[in-house]
């Protein structure tokens, strides 16, 4: 049973990193950051998946090298960081220099995300969860249903409260996963 609830939260952590915010609302976050510039969202977007594709496809090598409980924590860590960045420089975008910089700032950070997303948590949560049980339909299920709940979510969190906060609360939610995670893992 143990192994069985690790697996589920190993799985449901990897969907509460925000990642899903930033790929299911990335049209309304590079448009709101890019002041409606359609092309350039457009191409911030064609970016985004590329630079997916790319840590992608070299993952493996770095499971390999540095193992699974390595990269899951680190990449968590570097998650939260990244994500706590984003809430102060959106709260702090009146105080910085330009809003040019607000926004490169803001850009070059949800490509961060992406790009150690998926060089961590992205492919090894469901290689873990797999080592763990050997029935995936809960781990699917709970993967599908926490996927479901943030991308409903996102939407209401985004225009409610703003960019920020709404990866703050990711980044809390990140660090009680974390820090269950961190003496379980083997």
């Amino acid at each position: 049973m143990q192994r069985y609830v690790l697996a589920l939260v190993v799985v449901a952590s990897c969907q509460l990193t925000g990642i899903n915010a930033i790929f299911l609302y990335a049209k309304q976050l590079f448009e709101e950051i890019t002041d409606h510039e359609l092309l350039l969202s457009q191409q911030l977007m064609l970016g985004l998946s590329f630079c997916q594709l790319v840590a992608c496809s070299m993952s493996g090598r770095f499971i390999d090298t540095f193992g699974r409980r390595y990269l899951m924590m680190r990449g968590q860590t570097c998650l939260i960081v990244i994500m706590v960045t984003i809430f102060l420089v959106d709260s702090c975008a009146d105080y910085l220099p330009s809003r040019d910089f607000y926004h490169y700032t803001l850009i070059v950070l949800f490509y961060a995300h992406v790009i150690i997303f998926n060089f961590t948590l992205g492919p090894i949560c469901i290689l873990y969860a797999a080592e763990l049980v050997s029935n995936l339909t809960p781990v699917i299920v709970t993967k599908r249903t926490v996927n479901l709940t943030v991308a409903i979510s996102t939407n209401y969190l985004m225009h409610e409260f703003g960019i920020g906060p709404m990866f703050l609360l990711y980044a809390v939610m990140s660090l009680v996963v974390h820090y269950y995670l961190r003496d379980r893992l083997r």
